[in-house]
């Protein structure tokens, strides 16, 4: 049940109050009806105004723009083997804004995850591609700036980095012992854990390198950038998640950066 004045429920109504308290509890209730839809209302708001926001995923976080919805480049997207982060986009050597096309993870024997990968290209050269299957490999023949991060899931001696970032073929021997020296003098040792390094395509068909957000060298040899792009992109990559979540991430990033 509830009082015909103050519409409250009847535990608190003045009607179940003893008579002698009746009167009392009347011009109470009239009171709390003349002040009752500002506290609710203003109770409603702060509820509002405290309740926490439902996270979103990158591609929900949209702006309005255009004749559609533009997607939010300011998250940042996880590996799920190693729950590394990498944002979803990034300034690199070239003074270049790159677009995240997808993360993966360098696993070897099956069990062992050396690093997670988050492979850059230019909005340009994504949009082109269409997005979706097959956006790798599309990516790997439109080349141009790109960019990848290797952010260490274990800690690894530089030799061994460098071997294995060397291990491209068709390439010329002078040019890859410059290559290794430039990794093994610039990681200075050790790749600790949480550690990045990043290697980038230039338009000028050059890779830049960094490790520790530190600019290392440069490397002026069109087959070992074309052996890299492809030992991350190509058809045999050393990370196929990456190929896979470039295919899964750009079906819904493509479509939203074209309605901007």
């Amino acid at each position: 049940l509830r009082c015909q004045i103050c519409l409250r429920a009847c535990s608190t109504c003045c009607w179940c109050l003893p008579s002698t308290m009746r009167v009392s509890s009347v011009l109470f209730s009239l009171i709390m009806v003349a002040l009752g839809a500002g506290t609710v209302s203003a109770e409603a708001s702060a509820v509002d105004a405290a309740a926490p926001a439902e996270p979103r995923s990158p591609a929900e976080s949209t702006t309005e723009g255009g004749s559609g919805s533009c997607v939010s480049l300011e998250g940042e997207r996880k590996d799920p083997g190693t729950g590394i982060a990498f944002p979803l986009r990034g300034q690199f050597q070239e003074d270049t804004e790159l677009v995240l096309a997808g993360v993966g993870s360098r696993v070897k024997a099956y069990v062992l995850t050396i690093y997670s990968v988050g492979f850059y290209a230019e909005q340009g050269t994504l949009l082109a591609t269409g997005g979706g299957e097959g956006c790798a490999k599309a990516l790997h023949e439109a080349g141009g700036r790109m960019a990848v991060t290797l952010t260490f899931h274990m800690g690894v001696g530089a030799k061994k980095v460098a071997e294995a970032l060397a291990g491209v073929t068709e390439v010329d021997k002078d040019v890859i012992k410059s290559f290794q020296k430039q990794l093994v003098d610039g990681m200075g040792g050790t790749m600790a854990k949480h550690e990045s390094m990043t290697i980038e395509w230039t338009s000028r068909g050059s890779i830049l390198l960094s490790v520790r957000g530190t600019p290392i060298g440069e490397v002026d040899d069109a087959n070992l950038a074309s052996g890299l792009l492809d030992m991350y992109i190509g058809g045999k990559s050393v990370s196929p998640s990456l190929v896979k979540d470039i295919a899964a991430h750009t079906t819904e990033l493509v479509p939203t950066l074209t309605a901007c």
